[in-house]
């Protein structure tokens, strides 16, 4: 995976490609050009709404348990409310957060260690 491409787009609310995303964005691009795999595009997603996203669609996602996350995972995190990154490898998280560029940044720890809602793995991933 060449997560590293992914790094230092802008933000963009609604946004779904490299000119800016939000983090629903940032991971249905991510999706599309790693694993060949369209995500619906939400595009009315706000983050308050990204947990209804991930529920809602429980026939692509199952719940993985922590220690059992691999590349692609999603980290669903309670944060502002709801935020939505991609497992990097265990313990790092690529994301987008609101008015800055997506980065790379730890989940077991910091500002994230205490926000984990789960981890999710698409049934085709």
């Amino acid at each position: 995976m060449r997560f590293a491409s992914y790094v230092g787009l802008p933000f963009e609310e609604g946004g779904r490609d490299f000119s800016g995303c939000d983090c629903w964005g940032l991971v249905r691009l991510v999706y599309q050009q790693e694993a060949g795999i369209d995500l619906p595009k939400y595009c009315e997603t706000s983050r308050e709404r990204i947990k209804t996203v991930v529920h809602g669609e429980r026939q692509l996602w199952r719940e993985i348990a922590p220690g059992d996350e691999r590349p692609l995972d999603l980290v669903l995190l309670k944060w502002r409310p709801w935020h939505i990154g991609l497992v990097v490898r265990r313990g790092l998280m690529l994301h987008m957060k609101q008015g800055q560029s997506s980065m790379i940044e730890p989940y077991t720890s910091g500002r994230y260690g205490n926000l984990i809602e789960g981890f999710y793995r698409h049934e085709c991933a």
